[in-house]
């Protein structure tokens, strides 16, 4: 694309989208997708709506699988320095649960979906469970004990039901290494 203020012909916007979804492909390969609905869109404000959007037509939302997005500009950039993927996972009552614009002049509306609504999937490229694991602190020191007030419930359901499923790694081994 030659100059930032043109739009971009449906050409270039495939090419842009193309280049997108494969800086997201690491993130498809972790969670096993081969083909993904990979959309991605521009993020804005709505009128009488609050928050920020995501404006898809029927066509991107009814084809029986999730969506994959990032917010872009309309020049099909980033515009996000993580490049924070999202999912919407498929929801067969999209058209009553979401927002709708007017129609355009050849009959497709837009249906808004919150930002906040999406589900965060990888960020840099990369799944978040990944980066999530790549920062996880190690076994405190066993002569320092952690405050009570850094147990969440789920380390108390971990702890009560003897079943790994804290956030802690270290708490999530000394559960498993005591029922051996």
């Amino acid at each position: 694309m030659e100059t930032k203020s043109k739009k971009p012909t449906p050409q270039e916007r495939k090419e842009a989208s193309a280049e997108l979804k494969q800086y997201q492909q690491k993130v498809f390969d972790g969670l096993g997708i081969i083909d993904p609905a990979y959309i991605p869109k521009m993020a804005h404000h709505v009128k009488d709506l609050e928050g920020i959007h995501m404006g898809f037509f029927k066509s991107e939302l009814d084809h029986g699988k999730d969506v994959f997005t990032e917010c872009i500009s309309m020049q099909m950039e980033s515009e996000d320095p993580n490049r924070t993927l999202y999912r919407i996972k498929f929801n067969p009552f999209f058209e009553e649960e979401y927002a709708t614009s007017e129609p355009m002049s050849n009959g497709h509306v837009r249906y808004y979906i919150p930002l906040d609504e999406l589900e965060v999937i990888g960020v840099h490229g990369r799944l978040k469970d990944a980066l999530k694991v790549e920062n996880e602190f190690n076994l405190p020191n066993a002569n320092v004990d952690l405050p009570l007030d850094q147990m969440t419930m789920r380390d108390v359901a971990a702890l009560l039901l003897k079943t790994p499923v804290s956030e802690k790694k270290w708490l999530n081994e000394i559960i498993k290494n005591s029922s051996k």
